[in-house]
């Protein structure tokens, strides 16, 4: 039986003072997709090479859809939303929130150069992924169909 990921409090005025486990980083994903709707999230930085301390923060890349409602808000008032998800968040948190056409336009243009939208999606981990998710559930449901009804 899977283990239920423990429920956060996000609401809870604290210092900076979790530490952040991997149930944490579950439940600020879970929050982010239920109130932004991604399309990818990709979690980098130490947490993703290893060199994690107490203090480190969660490094995450949000993409989202072209015509996301946000796809029009300049980078830093996206960030901001993400931030308005967490108020009194008791860890630390940056995020990058770019669109579908700016992820590939950063790869167009970018190509053999140094630039940490590539990075992140060469190094990333991928914590979320939309199509992956609809695909796994598309696929178990047409398992369910052809399972024979006795």
């Amino acid at each position: 039986m899977p283990k239920a990921n423990p429920k956060f409090d996000f609401t809870r005025i604290d210092r900076r003072t979790a530490r952040v486990t991997p149930a944490l980083i579950d439940a600020v994903r879970d929050r982010i997709i239920e109130h932004l709707l991604p399309e990818k999230i990709i979690l980098f930085g130490s947490r993703v090479k290893g060199k994690a301390t107490p203090d480190s923060d969660i490094d995450l890349m949000i993409v989202l859809n072209n015509n996301h409602p946000l796809s029009g808000v300049k980078q830093r008032d996206r960030f901001g939303a993400v931030l308005d998800l967490f108020h009194y968040r008791s860890f630390g948190l940056d995020a990058i929130v770019l669109t579908d056409a700016e992820v590939e336009k950063n790869r167009r243009e970018n190509e053999g150069e140094w630039d940490l939208v590539l990075e992140i999606l060469e190094e990333g981990m991928v914590i979320y992924d939309r199509t992956q998710t609809e695909n796994k559930r598309a696929s178990s449901t047409t398992r369910a169909r052809m399972v024979p009804q006795g």
